[in-house]
């Protein structure tokens, strides 16, 4: 459910983020097949890894958490790092209502509510009479209630809201805890 949610917000920020222009000379090497990687004192026939990569393993130091690294790694981390910065980003502001900012920092804030995540460990998971509600902007949770509910007025009587769907499964008597930042 965590890699869902970044997800899901890693892309709606880049959708709102303009494409970074390529400048200058490629960061990392050369395009194409790293000749300075290679130890070509080995036989190629006798072990094609040490030949193809030889300089490069005696060069780098894998990481003790890792059990490979590699350019890919490298390049992972550091798009890993730029989507936090933009969900960063996107949760400091103060971005109109609607905007994709506004969605993927209330998204983010949501995931992210230290007290609503201490409630939901101190409740326990076999508790079915409690529910607890992270709510990152009270305009927002009341707007789409009414718009289901004008939109059920209206004869559409499958609408519904973001916080009915969250709250179906959650029993009629059930208490629930609301934590708003």
């Amino acid at each position: 459910m965590k890699r869902f949610l970044m997800a899901c917000a890693a892309t709606t920020a880049l959708m709102a983020t303009p494409a970074l222009a390529q400048e200058g000379e490629p960061r990392f090497g050369t395009f194409g097949f790293d000749t300075d990687g290679m130890d070509t004192s080995t036989a190629a026939g006798d072990n094609f890894n040490r030949f193809a990569n030889g300089a490069w393993l005696d060069a780098t130091q894998i990481p003790s958490d890792r059990s490979r690294y590699g350019m890919f790694t490298v390049l992972a981390e550091e798009a890993e790092e730029r989507v936090r910065a933009i969900i960063d980003e996107a949760s400091a502001e103060d971005a109109a209502t609607g905007t994709n900012s506004q969605l993927v920092g209330d998204l983010f804030a949501s995931w992210m509510n230290a007290e609503a995540i201490e409630a939901a460990g101190r409740i326990g998971n076999n508790r079915r009479d409690i529910g607890v509600l992270s709510v990152t902007s009270a305009d927002r949770l009341n707007s789409g209630w009414t718009a289901a509910r004008r939109a059920r007025a209206r004869g559409h009587i499958e609408a519904t809201s973001q916080i009915e769907r969250l709250m179906a499964s959650v029993p009629r008597n059930a208490t629930l805890i609301t934590v708003t930042h």
